[in-house]
């Protein structure tokens, strides 16, 4: 959960020290929303997607809604339909 991704990332920027090059954390968090405050405030985190400007169409990189192209059809018609962005690129703040 939330805590556990925290302290997956504390461990990730200890390990790296503090070494001048940046520390660049990306892959399938699993990240939440409400996680990302804690990742860029407290971790002084940078998080590449909003530094390349946030575009709303990339943004999801989970997505079983339907948008009339079937992409659902693996689901199925009764699956929960969302989308979320459980991907991320970080990297530690080195201004």
């Amino acid at each position: 959960g939330n805590m556990d991704r925290r302290m997956e990332m504390e461990a990730l920027i200890r390990t790296a020290g503090e070494s001048s090059t940046p520390l660049i954390i990306a892959g399938d968090t699993n990240m939440r929303v409400a996680e990302d405050k804690v990742m860029e405030n407290q971790l002084k985190l940078v998080e590449f997607w909003k530094l390349a400007g946030s575009d709303w169409k990339t943004k999801w990189t989970w997505d079983t809604k339907d948008h009339g192209t079937q992409f659902n059809r693996y689901y199925g018609e009764d699956t929960r339909q969302y989308n979320a962005r459980y991907d991320r690129i970080y990297a530690t703040d080195q201004s």
